[in-house]
Order: structure tokens, then C-alpha cells, then sequence
């Protein structure tokens, strides 16, 4: 008997294969998807893969194409506290209701076919988006882009967002390894639209030999925030589009200007117009990426970075706005993080370590964290909590107006601290106000 309730749905899927275990390949998922026979919109197809920003530049593009007067669908992965954040419509959430639903349909049609957790979810919000008869789907891949279950639908336009070093033990020892798993979301004379300059030459190299065109930012595309606000520009042998005196982005105005290149890129792009990109400026925002926050008096600033190249451009943000108090952080890893790095990037503005425990398989005590954080933090105050909620609950007490607390790390860690922080105001919260301060951050 299938399951009635999403929860138990989940719990089936964990059951059979634990969110934890990353069962890469496109056998099992390719052939299930095949069964359902869903036809992709029309309005075209976005996959974003990269190693940070992703997520951004998908929520970016999601509103932009939302405002352009598209019905769009979006996948996310992983979600921070609940499970709908991964399948949404129209900028919202799908209901438990239409997501068992899609559970089923894929159920159906599995038959014999073993797939992973994240398989089944992806291949569910497929389903979502196949009833919902949408113009457009944005697709976060979840690990690497090859062997990732949302590369068995094809891309009308690619983005890599960044390529660092991440998840070694699955996509490789190097940047130039990694940056191929990434580069397998490519399809032959499709667009490739990259968020950062600096991309492995595995990447361009397959570009080349499927004959897709690269827009690199700085050259294809542009993008800077001054005193008038967010201004992009494109060209590289196509119609020359300007924008000045845009809003700044809630995101970071890097991930903004990839998502909107991309976007210009698709089949429907003439529906882009500037009012859309003002809406999107004024409407995406990624929850755990840089979200600022209060907790009584304190400023609380939440935020995804979880290997180096995350820690630095973290710490470029904090230190546009330096803390008048001291600054204290919470942090928590998973097992395959590099924790050293991480932190190290960190070093020079948190004036006090407290580290947290992170659940399951993957996860790592805060004992272990805090061994590892004390090869780089030569004489810095180093703690271990017993959860998020304690620490949160000590520093609420000991922190002053003028102190910032930074918690940050692994989805779970940032996850726990949105969940109290909600509980603690009694309604969940988006960004604090104060935008004007929000809008000196992105283009660091």
C-alpha cells in the first residue's frame, strides 16, 4: 500500500536509500524517466550546475522568467528545513498533496528499478511540473552534472555558476576533473553561460568540442553595482542589451548577472524586459546564502559556506560592514568538508569559535571540527556546543547591539538555525530590513 503523507513518503525513500548515499549514474534514473514520457516546455530548459552560487542564479533566473509572464518550475537541492523548498512552481512551493502524488506516478512506473532518494524526488518534481503545463523549468543539479539525475533532461542553455574543490571522493582530485563532471550538463550547439572566469579548461575544452558558444563574464557579459545601483550589459556578437540603475540584487549581483545572461539566451527571451529584472532584484532571494537576520538585538547573519572558496567570499561580504562588537560564529561540517580551509578563510574576523555536531552518516562532531579548526586557529577562543539551540541560546545572552553572531557551514547547521530563529519570533522571517545596507554587499 503506498503511502498517504508526505513524511511517510520520505521516510520510504530513506529507507530504501539514504539521502546520505550518493548513487551517482543516469541508468536507473534514464530508464524511469523514459517510462513517465514527459515532454519538456517549450519555453526551454535552464540547468544550473556549479559549485556555489547555483542556487542564487536559479532563483535569480525563476523570477526573472516569472516576471517575464512564463509559468515556471524550479528544482533546488538540498532544502533546508523542508522538503516542498525542493520542488517549486511559480515561485512557490509545491503542496504535500501534488508532491505525493508525483511520488506515486513515478512508483508506478518504476517497476524493478532501484532508484536513489534524490532520483525519485527529481523525477517527482518532473511530474509536478508535467501537470502543471509549464512554460519553462530551472534546474539546480544537486552533485557534480554528469552523472546528476537532472542530467537526463536536455539543456537549452547550461550555467556554471563556479568550480571549486568539492566532493573529491565522487567528481574528482582536481579542479580540471571536477570542472568535467560539471561541463556533462552541455548539449551539442547549446549555450554554456559561466558565472566566474576563472573555469577549468576541462570545461572549455568540452565546450569546444560540442560547438557551444561560452559567454564569460567580463567579456560576453558585465555587471557592477555603484551609487545608482545594478547595472548589466551584454553583447558578444548578439544584440547589444543594456540595463542601468537597476535595483541591487538580494543575491549576490555576480549570480544575478549569470542568471539573467542565460535567461537572455532562451527560447522565450524577448519577453525579458526591464521590469522583470527589477522584480527579480526586488523578489529572489536564497534563504542560508548571506540571509541577515535579528535575534532580539543582535544581528545574525546566516549563511551555506561550506568549503574555502565559500569562506572567502563570505568573508569579502562581512568585511565590507565590519561588526562594531565582536563577532561569533557557529559552525558545523560534514565529513567530507574541508574544514581547515573553510575556516581559515574565516580566521582574521570571528573573534570566538563555537562548533556544533552535524547529523547521520556524513556527519561530524563538533569535538572533531574543533581539533581540526585548532590547526588554524592558532590561540583563538574554541568551543563545542551540544546543538545549534544551545549556542544560539548562550550567545543571545552574552552578545551585546553592537555584536554580530555568524552561524554558517553545512545545510543542516544553517538549516537549525532558521528553525530557531523562527520559533524564537513565532512566524518565519526573510531578510531583515534595512535594505540599503544589503545593497553594499553584492558586488564584493
Amino acid at each position: 500500500m503506498l503511502p498517504k503523507h508526505l513524511a511517510e513518503w520520505l521516510q520510504l525513500l530513506e529507507q530504501r536509500s539514504p539521502e546520505s548515499v550518493f548513487r551517482l549514474g543516469l541508468e536507473r534514473v534514464s530508464e524511469v524517466w523514459r517510462r513517465l514520457d514527459i515532454e519538456p516546455p517549450q519555453g526551454g530548459v535552464l540547468v544550473v550546475a556549479g559549485s556555489n552560487g547555483k542556487g542564487s542564479c536559479a532563483l535569480f533566473a525563476e523570477s526573472l522568467l516569472q516576471g517575464s509572464g512564463m509559468r515556471v518550475g524550479t528544482t533546488l537541492s538540498p532544502h533546508l528545513t523542508r522538503f516542498n523548498e525542493r520542488i517549486r512552481i511559480d515561485k512557490r512551493e509545491v503542496s504535500d498533496q501534488s508532491i505525493c502524488q508525483a511520488m506515486a506516478r513515478v512508483e508506478a512506473v518504476r517497476g524493478g528499478v532501484n532508484l536513489s532518494y534524490f532520483e525519485h524526488a527529481v523525477l517527482a518534481a518532473f511530474c509536478c511540473f508535467d501537470r502543471a503545463h509549464l512554460d519553462a523549468w530551472v534546474l539546480e543539479v544537486g552533485l557534480g552534472g554528469r552523472l546528476d539525475a537532472v542530467n537526463v533532461v536536455d539543456a537549452d542553455v547550461a550555467i556554471i555558476s563556479s568550480i571549486a574543490m568539492e566532493h573529491t571522493e565522487w567528481l574528482g582530485d582536481s579542479l580540471d576533473a571536477i570542472g568535467a563532471e560539471k561541463a556533462g550538463v552541455l548539449r551539442r550547439g547549446k549555450p554554456l553561460v559561466c558565472g566566474s572566469s576563472r573555469i577549468p579548461e576541462s570545461v572549455l575544452a568540452r565546450a569546444r568540442e560540442l560547438a557551444c558558444e561560452v559567454f564569460m563574464p567580463g567579456s560576453a557579459y558585465r555587471q557592477a553595482v555603484t551609487e545608482t545601483g545594478f547595472g548589466f550589459t551584454s553583447g558578444c556578437g548578439r544584440k547589444l542589451k543594456a540595463w542601468h540603475s537597476l535595483p541591487v540584487p538580494w543575491v549576490a549581483s555576480e549570480n544575478a548577472a549569470t542568471a539573467l545572461m542565460a535567461c537572455l539566451l532562451l527560447p522565450n527571451a524577448n519577453s525579458i524586459v526591464r521590469g522583470a529584472i527589477e522584480n527579480a532584484c526586488e523578489t529572489a532571494f536564497n534563504p542560508g546564502r548571506f540571509e541577515r537576520r535579528e535575534l532580539g538585538h543582535v544581528e545574525v547573519v546566516l549563511d551555506l559556506a561550506h568549503n574555502p572558496d565559500a569562506g572567502r567570499f563570505l568573508c569579502r561580504q562581512l568585511e565590507v560592514v565590519p561588526s562594531l562588537g565582536r563577532t561569533r560564529a557557529i559552525a558545523g561540517f560534514l565529513g567530507d568538508k574541508d574544514v581547515t580551509g573553510t575556516v581559515g578563510a574565516l580566521a582574521g574576523i570571528i573573534d570566538e569559535w563555537h562548533f556544533v555536531s552535524t547529523p547521520g552518516d556524513r556527519g561530524r562532531t563538533a569535538g572533531e571540527i574543533a581539533e581540526l579548526a585548532r590547526n588554524i586557529l592558532q590561540g583563538a577562543s574554541i568551543f563545542t556546543r551540544d546543538s545549534v539551540e544551545s549556542a544560539m541560546n548562550l550567545l543571545k545572552g552574552v552578545s551585546c547591539a553592537s555584536d554580530r553572531v555568524l552561524v554558517f557551514g553545512s545545510f543542516a547547521t544553517v538549516g537549525e538555525a532558521r528553525k530557531f530563529l523562527d520559533k524564537e519570533l513565532g512566524v518565519a522571517q526573510g531578510p531583515i530590513s534595512g535594505r540599503g545596507c544589503i545593497r553594499r554587499y553584492p558586488n564584493v
